[in-house]
């Protein structure tokens, strides 16, 4: 079994399996053995795995701050769920001391590898300034990439940002296209936004 010969892709695969059923019983103590021993071996994605089982309490002792120490080993090796995942430990300050300018350096990152959640988060920490000097400008330009990444909840900021013209030229046709595009794919507070437009758009009738 090359798990046992301590192939690492392998360990992983067998992790998955204990922690998914498949083909086995269901145990989520094995499962984090095998990834544990893929980690171990580099293995980023078993790293990350391993991370949020110990966030959650599963098959581990719960414990942010084994957590980190996962999600910190995976970041290093480039993976970017775990960059993403430290640059919110820094930006609430979680298990960590709260800083902005390491959470925007692991957004960075991991947004450089095509993270939609990231380009996300880089906009929001333009736009108020945090880690970063306020830009509303590039603000926007980050929320514009996660929105055309069919992020719902970057669709609607995107909205917003073209209904109050921050970092862009006001236009509510804009807005309405991203609010629209955000309402279809469920978003609730675009779907309030396009009416509470159409109520200002609407003329009133006057005798």
């Amino acid at each position: 079994m090359l798990a046992q010969q301590g192939d690492p892709w392998a360990q992983f695969n067998l992790g998955s399996k204990y922690a998914l059923g498949q083909g086995v019983a269901r145990d989520e103590k094995e499962a984090a053995k095998w990834f544990r021993m893929a980690a171990k071996q580099g293995d980023s994605l078993a790293q990350h795995t391993l991370g949020v089982m110990h966030e959650n309490g599963q098959g581990v002792a719960q414990s942010e701050k084994e957590a980190l120490k996962w999600f910190r080993m995976a970041a290093d090796h480039n993976y970017p769920q775990s960059q993403y995942t430290l640059g919110v430990f820094f930006e609430n300050g979680k298990v960590v001391d709260q800083n902005h300018a390491e959470a925007f350096h692991w957004y960075g990152k991991a947004a450089a590898q095509g993270h939609t959640p990231s380009y996300l988060r880089l906009g929001w920490m333009y736009f108020l300034g945090q880690g970063v000097k306020k830009d509303e400008v590039k603000a926007a330009k980050w929320f514009r990439m996660a929105a055309e990444s069919n992020y719902p909840l970057a669709q609607h900021t995107l909205g917003v940002m073209y209904e109050n013209g921050k970092g862009v030229k006001r236009d509510l046709n804009k807005a309405i296209k991203w609010y629209q595009m955000a309402a279809d794919r469920g978003y609730n507070s675009s779907k309030a936004a396009l009416k509470n437009l159409s109520e200002k758009q609407t003329p009133e009738i006057t005798p």
